[in-house]
Formats: C-alpha cells, sequence, structure tokens
C-alpha cells in the first residue's frame, strides 16, 4: 500500500489517469488477499484490488473507506478491475521473512511507474510508525464515536497513562 501511494503522491496520479495496476507477491499476501473484487466492506479488507483503488481514488484506506457506500460506489467498481495480483515466483523464493511486492501502475498517456514495497513497511516491527502517525491513526478511527475535543483528551489520557493516579480518567476519556 505504501509502494502506490508513493507513486500516486510523488507523481500526482489521477483516477483518470489510470488504465492498469499490476501488483506482483508472493503467496504470503496474495492468499490472504483473497477477494478479486469487492462487493462489501468485509470484502474489501481482504482485496487488494481494493486497497490499491482506495489509495488511487482517495490517497488513503482509512476508516472512512471501509463502509459499504464506498467500496459499492462507482469510481471503485470501475477500478478495481484494473487491478491485477501476480504471483511471482522471484518474490515467493526470498521467503516469508518479510512482505515484499511490486507495484507497477501503468496510464493512459503511456507512462508507466514501477515501485517495490519497502520490506520494512511502515507500522511493522522495523519501522514502527511515529508518534504523529499513531496519533493520526487513532483520532481517523475514533472520529467515528468521538469530537475533537475527546479525542484529544483520550490521546492525553493514552500518552501519559504512566503518570495517571487513576486509570479511570483514561477508561472516562474513552468512554
Amino acid at each position: 500500500m505504501d509502494a502506490m501511494l508513493k507513486i500516486v503522491t510523488e507523481h500526482d496520479v489521477k483516477p483518470e489517469q489510470v488504465k492498469a495496476v499490476q501488483v506482483r507477491a508472493g503467496s504470503n499476501v496474495l492468499d490472504p488477499l483473497r477477494y478479486k473484487i469487492a462487493t462489501n466492506e468485509l470484502e474489501a479488507k481482504f482485496c487488494l484490488p481494493f486497497l490499491m483503488t482506495s489509495l488511487i481514488l482517495r490517497r488513503r484506506a482509512g476508516v472512512r473507506e471501509f463502509t459499504d457506500e464506498f467500496v459499492a460506489s462507482a469510481p471503485v467498481q470501475q477500478m478495481m478491475p484494473r487491478v491485477t495480483n501476480i504471483f511471482d515466483p522471484k518474490i515467493e523464493a526470498q521467503g516469508f521473512d518479510k512482505i515484499r511486492s511490486v507495484v507497477e501502475l501503468d496510464l493512459v498517456d503511456g507512462r508507466s511507474f514501477v515501485q517495490a514495497a519497502d520490506e520494512r513497511y511502515r507500522g511493522g516491527p522495523d519501522k514502527p510508525f511515529t508518534p504523529a502517525e499513531l496519533r493520526e491513526k487513532f483520532a481517523d478511527c475514533a472520529q467515528l464515536t468521538m469530537g475533537t475535543v475527546r479525542i484529544e483528551r483520550a490521546l492525553e489520557r493514552i500518552e501519559g497513562v504512566d503518570r495517571l493516579k487513576d486509570v479511570g480518567e483514561l477508561v472516562r476519556a474513552l468512554a
């Protein structure tokens, strides 16, 4: 996903420019992501074409993208068939100790961009989220049930949990 995001942001790719996408990976990536086309939010979580599509259309794949409405929308349903998963024996032969893939994005004007995924994927043990990324992720998820002020209060309690006199303060901030 980070490889796709890098392509679309660095080259300012617009959805209407996308002709095709190929994602080459091994079975450790392709097998769990078994849906070729997602029809609802649950399938979208296990659908590589949806994940790539979300990044192409919105440059993100957060909680607002994992909804039945977004998954079923015409732009999503029209983009997903342009994404092809390709089993790559060379990637497979490297083993399963890392998450490896290569994204190729072809534009209608004939240009192509190829980006290998960083084996030290963002949020993984070799490249953990920064404090700012953690805050952003929490706020993105929490916005479904909490307002901005409550989110900030909760983050303050979470980040200062070691200084709280009563864990109830954290529980109340999250309730």
